[in-house]
């Protein structure tokens, strides 16, 4: 997700009204750098190949898997 489409995600959450930017600028920064993921999402990626960074182990990846991730976690 993109920093303006994580900003625009979460208007009007505080009592309809926005939080502050830097506020949610700091979310997202600490999302970014501490990535939220499910085992079961962590386990599919090492089964497949792919590292936490969306990159691909071309020996061991199937086209599906590949369009399933790079779709979902880049």
């Amino acid at each position: 997700m993109t920093r303006e489409g994580f900003i625009r995600n979460n208007r009007d959450i505080c009592e309809r009204k926005d939080l502050p930017d830097e506020v949610l600028n700091g979310i997202f920064d600490r999302i970014k750098r501490n990535q939220i993921s499910l085992k079961e999402d962590d386990d599919a990626r090492d089964q497949a190949g792919i590292g936490s960074g969306g990159e691909l182990d071309p020996s061991r990846h199937s086209s599906a898997v590949v369009r399933f991730f790079t779709n979902h976690y880049q």
